[in-house]
């Protein structure tokens, strides 16, 4: 299907495109993903703006992503190497959040939430 803002997706545990993200200056592939339960939901209007949004300013998220992560494990350097993005999920509502693996916390993993609120929580926590 093709989204006006998000573009061409696919439905796969909701909508997902493939995208890159840069943290800490290493590029990692991540899965955007707009929350919906089936093919019929569409992308809201709330997760386009969202979208747009990140779109826009993305370079200066990155940062943020960076701060609130290496101030969340005692530094950039441990950051670097603990946690790997993998999606970038949008809520239904707009809210959305970078979904990290944690290689000292396989079975979970964390969340960087960076609306409404910017704050690191534990994946478990955010889902």
């Amino acid at each position: 299907m093709k989204n006006q803002v998000f573009g061409e997706i696919i439905f796969h545990f909701g909508w997902e495109l493939p995208s890159q993200i840069i943290l800490f200056g290493k590029t990692h592939n991540v899965i955007i993903n707009a929350e919906a339960y089936d093919e019929c939901e569409m992308i809201t209007t709330e997760q386009e703006n969202a979208y747009a949004g990140y779109l826009k300013n993305r370079t200066t998220i990155w940062d943020e992503i960076e701060n609130l992560v290496a101030n969340f494990v005692g530094g950039a350097d441990i950051a670097r190497e603990r946690f790997n993005p993998k999606m970038l999920r949008f809520e239904k509502n707009g809210s959305y959040a970078l979904i990290c693996d944690d290689k000292e916390n396989e079975e979970d993993g964390i969340a960087v939430c960076l609306t409404p609120d910017r704050i690191v929580l534990p994946l478990e926590e955010y889902l």
